[in-house]
């Protein structure tokens, strides 16, 4: 008997708890537009969004960012904003947000890294300055190389 009731009190404290921990669960799992903007640009599919789907995006991520919550996400928010700002060919402001990524720390996430000198590298070559272009081209497979893909590295080619 003293053994069921025990049972049945820890059954219940944990309960008590899953339904005390599932919002927090929600909100922690819970995938970002910049998330998922993000994938897009690692598959490669970022090119065949269309206009509107781009706009969709762009105000998804600016609400996303007005309830940031973790400094941690301005990677991937000023990472996608200056992606799309680069597909509507405005390199400049694109250039702006991308320039906020770059850290010195090392435990930025290479991958990010590797998108921003990526895109940096096509908007200045955009823009008609190939000496900072070829620089970031050159960042960027830095980047691929210390990730040691060789695949990755052989796509900037």
């Amino acid at each position: 008997m003293k053994v069921k009731a025990i049972l049945i009190g820890a059954i219940g404290i944990i309960l008590l708890f899953g339904i005390l921990l599932t919002p927090k669960l929600k909100t922690v799992l819970k995938t970002t537009a910049s998330d998922e903007f993000i994938q897009l640009m690692y598959d490669g599919d970022v090119r065949e969004l269309t206009q509107e789907q781009l706009k969709q995006y762009k105000d998804d991520i600016n609400q996303e960012l007005t309830e940031l919550k973790h400094r941690q996400s301005f990677e991937k928010i000023y990472l996608s904003l200056g992606k799309i700002a680069s597909l509507e060919e405005r390199y400049e402001v694109s250039n702006n947000y991308l320039l906020n990524v770059i850290s010195p720390s090392q435990e930025t996430n290479k991958m990010i890294d590797l998108k921003v000198y990526e895109t940096l590298a096509v908007n200045y070559i955009a823009m008609g300055d190939i000496e900072k272009g070829y620089f970031y081209f050159n960042e960027a497979n830095n980047v691929a190389y210390q990730l040691r893909d060789a695949e990755l590295t052989a796509s900037f080619y």
